[in-house]
């Protein structure tokens, strides 16, 4: 569920030059509640990331591979986001 969530934020990241939208429908979804989610979703992400190292350490066999490969693909999504939302929260610093 967290990977889906952390895929569609990432396939449609708010671009850097956007204007806020208070109106009504989609414009309120992607540059109001999407920038102001991304951090906790990201930060559920890795913590997610962690608590998978942590099952990692005590599995064996073929569920350590598996989870090797959760990790794997944890961390690929983590890399997507950060790329994909890095422009927009680096223009909120510049200003206007």
């Amino acid at each position: 569920m967290l990977s889906v969530l952390v895929l569609a934020l990432t396939l449609f990241p708010t671009p850097p030059d956007a204007q806020t939208g208070y109106g009504t429908g989609w414009e309120i979804l992607t540059t109001l509640l999407a920038p102001a989610i991304v951090p906790i979703v990201y930060m559920g992400l890795l913590l997610d990331m962690l608590m998978t190292r942590i099952w990692i350490s005590s599995a064996q066999g073929a569920e350590r591979r598996r989870l090797k490969g959760i990790l794997i693909f944890e961390t690929l999504l983590a890399i997507a986001m950060l790329v994909a939302w890095l422009p927009f929260f680096l223009s909120i610093g510049k200003g206007p």
